[in-house]
């Protein structure tokens, strides 16, 4: 009698092992590795949650200072918390730095995959006014740009993809940074330029590669300034914006990663409450009963038609 007990308890704990490996790992996504353009890197797999009428969405952004990173940096407790909500997942790459330059890839890629998953929604079963986006880091970032920025859509392009909506109805930006003028940074961290070159001299070298700039002297021409302001997420905040999450890991540091500190995220929330745009700042050591997880946020924008 002992032994059989032994045994069951073993094929129990066994059992519980299995289930427990099955519940660390998604789906396999109803369609992987998707072009969403010509690029090599124009990449996204697609899970698509069980429903007869349209789904909601949500695009994930990979992290990696646009030099590394892949889907697989996404949580697959994400997916699965989306597909259990009835809301349908994507995950992305895009091109780096390395042979496109910063706002291309944004621009050109980021906000072109948002807008093919519209131009697919029918066939995919999506919802195309319920679409969000997060992301860490540089996908934070992006997804924040998602959020500010006006629509890029070009209704008179011959590419039926351009012709989509870019717009986003919340957005999710874990250890994002606030802008993408890098000039503007020492406002964005509350620094003088002389701090943070101290703290993070290889920002200016950074930002130049990023961009595919030559100087810091090019920075301050007419063509370089345009491309500056379309990619400062601080100055597009506006009332109209959807409502977006910031996510910071410390309150107060650590004070010397000049790529996350929190006063990007505080920054953000700054010009937010200013502008009377919706946003929700947090903290990893926000009380437990006052923290919101991400994708419960972008869920509960994404729980009704719009």
């Amino acid at each position: 009698m002992t032994r059989t007990r032994q045994i069951i308890r073993s094929l129990l704990s066994l059992l519980c092992l299995l289930l427990i490996a099955c519940a660390a790992q998604a789906s396999e996504p109803a369609f992987k590795e998707v072009a969403y353009g010509p690029h090599p890197r124009n990449l996204m797999n697609v899970w698509l949650a069980d429903s007869d009428a349209p789904t909601p969405v949500i695009i994930h952004i990979h992290g990696g200072g646009f030099i590394q990173g892949n889907m697989k940096t996404r949580a697959d407790s994400d997916i699965r918390k989306a597909l259990d909500n009835g809301v349908s997942f994507v995950s992305i790459i895009y091109p780096f730095a390395e042979d496109t330059a910063l706002h291309d890839i944004i621009r050109d890629n980021i906000a072109r995959a948002v807008q093919f998953v519209r131009y697919k929604s029918a066939e995919w079963n999506i919802d195309p006014e319920r679409l969000a986006a997060y992301g860490e880091s540089a996908g934070a970032g992006s997804s924040l740009w998602l959020a500010f920025h006006d629509d890029i859509a070009d209704p008179n392009s011959p590419d039926p993809v351009l012709r989509q909506s870019t717009r986003v109805v919340a957005a999710g930006a874990l250890a994002p940074q606030a802008t993408y003028d890098f000039l503007r940074w020492p406002q964005a961290l509350n620094m003088s330029m002389r701090e943070l070159k101290i703290m993070a001299g290889a920002l200016i070298p950074l930002g130049l590669q990023l961009y595919h700039a030559n100087s810091e002297q090019d920075l301050e021409q007419p063509e370089w300034q345009e491309i500056r302001r379309d990619l400062d997420m601080m100055d597009m905040i506006d009332e109209n914006d959807p409502p977006v999450y910031v996510l910071s890991r410390y309150p107060d540091g650590p004070q010397l990663d000049f790529l996350h500190h929190p006063n990007h995220a505080k920054t953000i929330k700054k010009i937010c409450d200013t502008h009377n745009a919706p946003a929700v700042l947090m903290f990893d050591d926000t009380p437990k009963d006052q923290y919101v997880n991400v994708m419960d946020f972008l869920l509960g924008y994404l729980d009704k038609p719009r």
